[in-house]
């Protein structure tokens, strides 16, 4: 358990209502019969909809609320409070941030010491790394260019909450992207994220290299690594590196293996775009955003993500934004 751990304090370790304060008459739902696991009592799990190496992320059933939410399962080969913590940091800053466009986060537990769980809002729809995959077969790309823009101011906004916040993702990236069934923009996944006035690295999630992230949508200074070089900037360079994968069909940097493609990021050496077809035919304006944002420097990026967005507003109101006002379409 989590208070086994020491890393709960004087918290229980799932926050839910005490079963004496609950009336005995009161309707219960239904308890699914397709349950493939059990989560705080409460928590019925109905299918898979993703994993990955840290863990696997549940459809369930809250049967006290009677409603259907998310809940991201993490596992260890053993009680590791050092990681453990990690992911509770990732929690904390997720439940600290209210915004429409960040998931909510609605509880936290633990059923053994190797085990923690997220409960989150379920968000029906797909990700924006699965749009991109499914539109390579067709000659357009997906979204329309308002549709794109949409996307992207969504993206910024909350960026610019989170940087008020002091607090950076470092990891955006499409698949990282929820397109709800209604269009809402949710933006997943905090665990790398950090306070930029401190050593951003995370040590719990870092690779041997030092590194955290992922280098296909690197800013130049998060590739390298090194220790208070990142900031709001470089989440303004993985704003830019999400609109140029809407753009050209793919990442700025590919390559063979993982270090190839961390080389290329340290250097800020694009690879070829995947649909170059879908670059050369998209509005100017949203090229020239996306190379700004992307520039090697962080000086020659946007100062702020509101500033990313004053451009964004310019090309749907057809006036002169900064990534193209000196410098010719």
């Amino acid at each position: 358990m989590l208070d086994e751990l020491g890393l709960l304090g004087t918290q229980p370790s799932v926050w839910s209502l005490p079963p004496k304060v609950i009336p005995r008459d009161w309707p219960r739902p239904a308890r699914p019969e397709n349950k493939l696991r059990e989560y705080g009592g409460r928590y019925l799990c109905t299918a898979s909809i993703g994993s990955g190496g840290m863990g696997e992320v549940f459809r369930a059933v809250d049967v006290e609320l009677d409603r259907e939410v998310a809940v991201k399962v993490l596992k260890f080969a053993v009680a590791d409070s050092r990681r453990i913590r990690g992911f509770l940091d990732e929690a904390r800053r997720n439940a600290g941030m209210e915004h429409p466009s960040i998931v909510p986060l609605y509880d936290v537990g633990s059923e053994t010491s190797r085990e923690i769980y997220f409960v989150m809002k379920l968000v029906e729809g797909s990700t924006l790394g699965s749009s991109i995959v499914d539109a390579k077969r067709s000659p357009r790309p997906p979204f329309e260019p308002r549709q794109r823009v949409r996307i992207l101011r969504s993206l910024a906004e909350a960026r610019a909450f989170t940087h008020d916040n002091g607090l950076i993702h470092r990891d955006l990236k499409p698949s990282n992207v929820m397109i709800g069934r209604h269009g809402e923009v949710q933006l997943m996944d905090w665990g790398v994220a950090a306070p930029y006035l401190t050593d951003v690295r995370s040590e719990w999630s870092q690779r041997g290299d030092g590194v955290s992230g992922t280098p296909a949508y690197m800013a130049p200074e998060q590739a390298r690594g090194e220790a208070g070089a990142e900031g709001p900037w470089t989440d303004l360079f993985g704003l830019g590196a999400l609109l140029f994968a809407l753009l050209s069909g793919g990442p700025p940097y590919r390559g063979g293996d993982h270090e190839e493609v961390l080389e290329r990021a340290r250097a800020a050496r694009r690879s070829e775009p995947v649909r170059a077809d879908w670059l050369r035919a998209a509005p100017r304006e949203l090229v020239a955003i996306a190379n700004k944002a992307m520039a090697p420097r962080p000086e020659d990026r946007y100062a702020s993500a509101d500033d990313f967005i004053d451009d964004l507003d310019a090309y749907t109101e057809r006036r002169a934004g900064s990534a193209w006002r000196n410098h010719p379409l």
